[in-house]
């Protein structure tokens, strides 16, 4: 609900002013699983961490376990936590042995991406996102931004939304939301990401009072 207001409110002062809204959504296919380690590393640095704490973050889950979180692995887990798991890694030590048969869950190494459901990965996955957010405020603010009407004659910046690795951008210029688009696509080019292309919407909200003008 949060995200969905500045949206609502943009939808109705177009609406009301007889203007045009050019909109457009973006979505990353496997965001969290395609960053790579660098880009973990410079996200952070650029925000101010010191190197080594940067790069102890990013190799937080190099060689590690990693296991899909389904009903069945977790009834695993609460049968016998750890030796449930199929690794060729070490178990912790005293616990018991493993499962005999085939009543284990099967894991895998990531070699890219950052976790999901663990406390250490959403800042992480916030620093990185922090680029693009960053590159979209820079271009807000070199061209006219988009102002919503307010209480007592105000107004205040319409600016893009964020919420994980779904993005939407607005304007009344179409060449200004382009701008973005090819933005985005020089981040997805750079960093080794893909756009979800099945994701991607453009909309045009046309309240001109001749809307073939």
């Amino acid at each position: 609900q949060t995200c969905a207001l500045p949206i609502f409110n943009h939808s109705e002062d177009v609406e009301e002013k007889s203007q045009v809204s050019n909109r457009t959504s973006y979505d990353l296919s496997k965001e969290f699983d395609s960053i790579l380690k660098p880009g973990i590393i410079w996200s952070q640095q650029r925000l101010g961490v010191p190197r080594a704490v940067a790069e102890f973050s990013a190799a937080m889950d190099s060689n590690s376990t990693t296991v899909v979180r389904t009903e069945y692995a977790k009834y695993l887990w609460h049968l016998l936590p750890y030796h449930c798991i199929s690794t060729e890694g070490q178990y912790p030590a005293g616990l018991p042995a493993p499962m005999n048969g085939g009543l284990q869950a099967e894991s895998f190494n990531a070699e890219r991406g950052t976790g999901q459901g663990d406390p250490q990965s959403p800042p992480k996955y916030v620093f990185f996102d922090d680029i693009i957010a960053t590159g979209m405020r820079i271009l807000d603010d070199e061209a006219e931004p988009t102002y919503v009407g307010a209480e007592d004659n105000d107004v205040y910046k319409h600016e893009d939304i964020g919420f994980a690795d779904d993005k939407e951008s607005a304007s009344h210029s179409a060449k200004h939301i382009q701008d973005k688009a090819e933005l985005f696509s020089a981040f997805n080019i750079v960093f080794g990401l893909q756009f979800s292309e099945a994701k991607i919407r453009r909309v045009l909200q046309n309240f001109l009072p001749n809307p073939h003008v």
